[in-house]
């Protein structure tokens, strides 16, 4: 691990964390990674942890387009759906990015003007 030391980012902060159990990434065992905390929870959706700080960033910024506000509570799964298709469209998963997308404006029409913001014509990432 690059920095054993939390770090603030947005409203957030992004801790070290060591796991009892280590999980098997590329043939290799992964000891140490890092979580993002907000008023003492996890707020990424599957209580997501990341290897670098650059990475809970990035995530950071995701779950900020998704819509995520510091202390909500996310009862109906939207945010979560919402943040998931962002880092599809984001990442280049298009046939996974398309099914969450339809998805998403069945139950969340709002979502569609988030969606348009994520990518620019050129290809870069708005946020």
């Amino acid at each position: 691990m690059a920095t054993k030391k939390s770090v603030k980012y947005r409203g957030f902060i992004i801790k070290p964390t060591h796991f009892n159990e280590p999980f098997n990434i590329d043939g290799g065992w992964v000891h140490d990674g890092f979580i993002v905390v907000s008023k003492g929870c996890n707020p990424m959706p599957g209580a997501a942890w990341f290897q670098t700080v650059g990475e809970a960033k990035f995530a950071i910024r995701v779950l900020l387009m998704a819509g995520y506000m510091h202390g909500f509570i996310d009862s109906d799964g939207r945010q979560a759906n919402r943040f998931w298709a962002i880092l599809d469209i984001i990442q280049g998963r298009h046939d996974r990015a398309i099914l969450s997308v339809k998805q998403l404006v069945l139950s969340d029409p709002d979502v569609v003007s988030v969606v348009l913001q994520i990518k620019n014509k050129d290809g870069s990432v708005t946020g």
